[in-house]
């Protein structure tokens, strides 16, 4: 299989990639400031939002420590205090987590800005996400990376490898191939279960994968706004690494695409 053929027709390949104008800003004048204040975050966020924390970790399903967590999970609207009833009582096996660290329920859309100011995060953590969002909302919710990004940070990326997937089939020479379940396009439960197959078309089907990414592909259609680098896997990175262990795991970088983001500017030529 070249790497010119397109077996399926998925999004963020070059042409869908490059028909997006590309927003391009200057470097900012004071690209030196570390932390968000107080008044970076929403008026929705957590009270007690400290203001070290200067990661953010976008779709985290599990909050980490030290880092911001954004979710659209259930879970990420109850407020603390609940949380920590449930953990006291020992009722729920991940409110702990919600109880000692900082989460704000987020759900992006088209237009949406993330609750943080320009220039005020160090790094980005966004574990298997965007291949739940379709092509016009990766590349929205990219441009807003970039505006809250700091000169020198990093977004990383994990997401599924659309020619590993296609390697698996060809290797296995089956007779038939389901790409809902290759691709996980519609999940089992959304085939095997009613209403949780109406509760995911009310809400978009949010559990569906909608885009996949093939590397070479994004080094070009991304290249106006990003610096980009693929990484061998699990806690390869230029982020802290042990930062970055407190939200990675093994299981979710094997045989996925892994790869990083570095803001580029207009005036860096």
């Amino acid at each position: 299989m070249g790497t010119s053929s397109r077996p399926i027709q998925l999004s963020l390949l070059p042409r869908s990639l490059n028909t997006r104008d590309t927003r391009q800003r200057d470097v900012p004048k004071n690209p030196s400031r570390s932390t968000p204040t107080q008044d970076s975050l929403s008026p929705q966020a957590d009270s007690t939002m400290s203001r070290q924390l200067q990661d953010l970790n976008f779709g985290a399903g599990t909050p980490a420590p030290e880092w911001l967590n954004l979710d659209t999970s259930i879970r990420f609207r109850l407020p603390r205090l609940a949380h920590r009833i449930l953990a006291g009582f020992r009722l729920s096996s991940f409110s702990p987590s919600f109880a000692e660290n900082h989460y704000q329920y987020f759900q992006y859309r088209p237009g949406r800005r993330l609750p943080l100011s320009p220039n005020s995060v160090r790094w980005i953590y966004c574990s298997h996400v965007l291949e739940h969002l379709h092509s016009d909302e990766v590349l929205g919710l990219l441009d807003e990376f970039h505006r809250i990004l700091m000169p020198t940070g990093v977004v990383r990326c994990v997401v599924p490898d659309l020619w590993q997937s296609m390697r698996d089939v060809v290797s296995q020479d089956p007779a038939v191939v389901d790409f809902s379940e290759l691709l996980l396009t519609l999940p089992y439960a959304g085939r095997s279960h009613r209403l949780r197959a109406v509760n995911e078309a009310l809400n978009g089907f949010p559990g569906c994968h909608k885009t996949m990414f093939l590397f070479e592909n994004l080094s070009t259609g991304l290249s106006h706004n990003w610096t980009l680098s693929k990484r061998s896997g699990y806690l390869d990175s230029a982020i802290d690494r042990r930062l970055l262990s407190t939200v990675e795991r093994v299981d979710a970088c094997n045989e996925a695409l892994v790869f990083e983001l570095q803001p580029r500017y207009e005036n860096q030529g």
